[in-house]
């Protein structure tokens, strides 16, 4: 069984992989970037940047973490009193603590950082 789907999942990507699709390309001169949408990028300054991109590796870092926690809570009340599997939750808990608690040290590292260079650029 493992054999055949193998081979299905080979053969349905060599076949996605080596379709051709057609490609039309606009025949008026004039080209705009419709803004609707998106509007263009305003970061502003690097520190903004920097900051937008640090607030959402956190909030997936802690989203995360609460995953994982929950997951290790499962994996304990699934143990039944194996020794091995209650120590993998044990560890799996553990490694969750540590990445909130690197998380929250990224915030404090970074108003330390801006509290040296004077900077004030506000997290969210």
């Amino acid at each position: 069984m493992k054999k055949l789907f193998l081979k299905f999942y080979l053969l349905s990507t060599t076949y996605y992989l080596l379709s051709t699709t057609s490609v039309f390309a606009s025949s008026s001169d004039s080209f705009t970037i419709d803004n609707s949408i998106f509007g263009p990028a305003a970061f502003g300054t690097v520190g903004k940047l920097a900051t937008n991109i640090l607030t959402i590796l956190t909030s997936a870092a802690g989203a995360l973490a609460v995953i994982f926690i929950i997951l290790s809570g499962l994996k304990f009340a699934n143990a039944g009193g194996d020794e091995k599997k209650m120590e993998g939750a044990r560890n799996t808990i553990t490694y969750a603590i540590i990445g909130v608690a690197v998380t929250v040290l990224a915030f404090i590292i970074l108003q330390l950082v801006q509290h040296f260079f004077g900077s004030n650029v506000t997290i969210t």
